[in-house]
């Protein structure tokens, strides 16, 4: 364990009160008071961190990446809510600790002329990174295998939820791209 986390993990945890007294003068502009909840809060970030296996640069950048979060979730806290600040703000730590859409630059392989078709027309509109999960999900890559959505998280380094929001946006955007009246599809149309 890196003596950063060591430090973070020694510092006392807040008693609710505390927290909530801290949260009302937050609520109320007092930086002080935000900045307490902050640090405090630098706990369970790191115990997150150290929860995912994180280690070196990992660790570094998942704890950077938690105290933004944190901070986000510090703001909006609402101290009214009767809720406790780690519980409101472990869901944005571990969104923001999650894999990120990261395709590695090895997986996109350029399509030759050749091998482009009315599905490459398609899906030339949208981003390559969303090109490459439609691809693969249903099967219009190389290979022509669908893959579930669990596959596709796992080649993609995503979670489900986020290859399901992210093929949902990507085919949203071709029904609006291609819904048009107008445009039409080389070599035939919709």
């Amino acid at each position: 364990m890196s003596p950063f986390a060591r430090q973070i993990l020694a510092l006392p945890a807040l008693d609710r009160s505390t927290e909530q007294q801290l949260a009302r003068r937050a609520a109320a502009g007092d930086r002080e008071a935000r900045e307490r909840l902050i640090r405090a809060g630098l706990r369970w970030v790191v115990l997150h961190a150290l929860r995912r296996g994180r280690v070196g640069a990992e660790f570094d950048d998942a704890v950077q990446d938690g105290v933004v979060a944190l901070i986000g979730a510090v703001d909006r806290f609402d101290p009214e809510r009767n809720v406790r600040l780690a519980t409101f703000a472990w869901a944005a730590i571990d969104g923001a600790m999650s894999p990120r859409w990261r395709v590695p630059v090895t997986t996109i392989e350029p399509t030759a002329p050749s091998e482009t078709g009315p599905a490459d027309d398609l899906l030339d509109g949208l981003h390559e990174g969303d090109a490459e999960l439609l691809r693969s999900r249903f099967g219009l890559g190389q290979d022509g295998t669908p893959r579930s959505r669990r596959e596709v998280a796992m080649l993609f380094g995503l979670t489900e939820s986020q290859v399901r929001t992210r093929e949902e946006r990507a085919l949203n955007r071709l029904r609006r791209q291609w819904g048009r009246p107008g445009v039409a599809l080389s070599g035939g149309g919709c």
